[in-house]
């Protein structure tokens, strides 16, 4: 019954799990492995056999022994015992896989993997949906046992993953925490390293502890600053020729009979139904006015403005790119290898193409003045901005010009 849960879920969301495990051979070994996962075999076997002084048949069983003792102690409720599930916090079976492995590890695994303080079990526990699975220490656990034999190869160091996933998803389990656990895994603990879609753990400390540490260490004006240079480089040539990108006074926008596009800056938010906004007042003003002159041209102009609810993912993206760019920029100082210069830039390439998205699913906010006749008050609309193709200044143009 529990293998037919274990199949489903891996046929259903195979994109999500090795080829292999689809498979009635794969079955098979699930039914003779029970109630081990046949994932925790094929990393002892196949990974720790590989070091010295692990004997296959002695060392499997003897591990083993400690785990189930363990499990069996906590009343564990896992369908399986899978590599997520191993209670390294358990001084017997801690004691028991560490004996392997250099003397380094203790510390990496009460730091970032299952310690009464690990980072994963803070991670667990700042967040409910995490929590609820223990989807931090579980991810922790399957990367270590999938990688730490192997950790000084030349090649192929840790494990993809799709076996991160099939080492600690169980049926009834929400990917997307697992997912999440991974994200932010990546970057707040100090012993894990990622390139491409592998993870492992290293005795050395990576650079994304110092990557969170930077990001959070900007001041809100220079995350401000970068974003207003990204819209300032975006191009709108031969789209709209009235294009005002972000001005800080009113003299900034002409007062003419020209139909002209007013990008707001992220200092001035919009929210839904957001009639006393930052960014509605800003548009007021300006309407008002063009430097100390009355605006005579009111209907002309068409604000842009920021959401502020898309505002703090915006924030967190451009954090994330300055401070990979930033340790980019201190490589000496840093004393950073070639490994670690090209898993920042390859950070770096990943943060700027968040920023970029998060950057056009922030701006969608069109803001304009509306008068019902020519007696009744002035008022100010907001209509979304559809997404599609091409920046948010393109689609804007294109929605507000039909």
């Amino acid at each position: 019954s529990v293998v037919n849960m274990f199949m489903k879920m891996y046929q259903d969301d195979s994109v999500q799990f090795p080829n292999k495990v689809q498979t009635s051979e794969y079955k098979d070994k699930m039914i003779s492995c029970y109630p081990i996962h046949p994932e925790l075999f094929d990393r002892l076997y196949e990974d720790w056999s590989t070091l010295d002084r692990f004997q296959k048949t002695r060392g499997v069983l003897r591990l083993m022994a400690a785990v189930i003792h363990e499990l069996w102690i906590q009343g564990d409720n896992n369908l399986l015992i899978m590599p997520g599930t191993i209670p390294l916090l358990s001084a017997n079976v801690r004691n028991e896989i560490l004996k392997y492995l250099p003397e380094q590890w203790p510390a990496v695994v009460d730091l970032d993997i299952d310690g009464e303080n690990s980072n994963t079990k803070d991670i667990d526990a700042k967040f409910s949906n995490l929590g609820k699975y223990q989807a931090s220490r579980k991810v922790g656990r399957a990367i270590f046992l999938g990688s730490a034999p192997s950790v000084h190869q030349a090649t192929a160091r840790g494990i993809e993953e799709v076996h991160i996933r099939l080492a600690s998803i169980q049926p009834g389990d929400n990917f997307a925490a697992y997912s999440d656990a991974l994200r932010r895994m990546s970057s707040q603990l100090t012993y894990l390293y990622n390139e491409d879609t592998r993870y492992w753990y290293d005795t050395r400390p990576s650079i994304n502890r110092t990557a969170s540490e930077r990001a959070d260490s900007f001041e809100n004006h220079k995350i401000i600053s970068e974003v207003e240079d990204r819209v300032q480089s975006l191009s709108t040539h031969r789209l709209f020729k009235g294009v005002h990108r972000l001005p800080a006074t009113s003299s900034d926008v002409p007062d003419d009979q020209n139909t002209r596009i007013v990008i707001i800056s992220p200092k001035f938010l919009h929210h839904r139904n957001g009639n006393e906004s930052k960014a509605i007042e800003f548009s007021k003003n300006l309407l008002e006015s063009r430097g100390t002159s009355p605006r005579y041209y009111k209907n002309a102009l068409i604000f842009i403005a920021p959401d502020k609810l898309q505002w703090d993912s915006l924030e967190e993206s451009v954090r994330d790119y300055l401070a990979w760019e930033s340790i980019l920029n201190d490589t000496e100082v840093l004393n950073l290898d070639a490994g670690s210069v090209r898993q920042a830039n390859k950070k770096k390439e990943i943060a700027n193409k968040t920023v970029i998205d998060r950057v056009n699913e922030t701006f969608i906010w069109a803001i304009y003045p509306n008068q019902e006749n020519g007696t009744s008050q002035l008022e100010m609309k907001s209509e979304k901005i559809r997404s599609g193709d091409g920046h948010f200044i393109q689609r804007a143009v294109s929605q507000l010009s039909k």
